[in-house]
């Protein structure tokens, strides 16, 4: 199983198993914790990654064999003129405006963006194998599905191996609400994602 994408209304999220097998069989219950936790418009990012923590647990604590496994995941919430971002694990988030790039370290923040700002969720192997130069080129592409194929076919021209995935979300601007104009519904690759298995 690959990283997995996931969308509902204004929140989007990449997750990733941690610990080969382990973490690829951990993947479904943390995702379905999260997906309960998330069924609220206004659920805050931190109570998804507690249940996620919580569903973990169970899991290794009723399959010994799983232990060593883990899940990373890294969200967005659009809320009004603020990006709630809230991350557990590896996962890269960067922040691309036309005042520049930084990527987000603190695991719960806060950030305002504006029109035409970018972020990007990149799986720790896509965001070992690019750069910022790679990402500010990437912002450059109109489509967020665009812009995360650009940044897959960059990494495998660096010899990046299997397992990258990039979540792109553009924000855009209807007045005074933010829209993920490109996640509504389930991801797909026009929406702004792509992946490599």
């Amino acid at each position: 199983m690959a990283d997995v994408l996931w969308a509902r209304g204004q929140v989007a999220a990449l997750f990733d198993g941690v610990g080969g097998n382990r973490g690829e069989v951990l993947l479904t219950p943390a995702i379905d914790a999260w997906s309960e936790a998330m069924r609220s418009p206004d659920a805050p990012l931190l109570a998804g990654l507690d249940a996620i923590a919580e569903a973990v647990k169970r899991s290794v604590a009723s399959d010994p064999k799983l232990r060593g496994g883990g899940v990373a995941v890294a969200a967005v919430a659009l809320r009004g003129p603020r990006a709630h971002i809230a991350r557990a694990g590896d996962i890269t988030v960067v922040h691309w405006s036309a005042t520049g790039l930084e990527r987000l370290d603190a695991d719960d923040l806060v950030r305002a963006v504006r029109d035409g700002d970018r972020l990007f969720l990149l799986s720790p192997a896509l965001a070992l194998a690019t750069e910022d130069t790679d990402v500010e080129a990437a912002a450059t592409f109109a489509a967020p599905a665009s812009a995360a194929a650009h940044l897959m076919q960059t990494a495998r021209n660096k010899g990046a191996g299997r397992q990258l995935s990039a979540l792109v979300i553009a924000v855009r601007t209807g007045g005074e609400e933010q829209a993920l104009a490109e996640l509504e519904g389930r991801p797909s690759l026009e929406t702004g994602i792509a992946r490599s298995a």
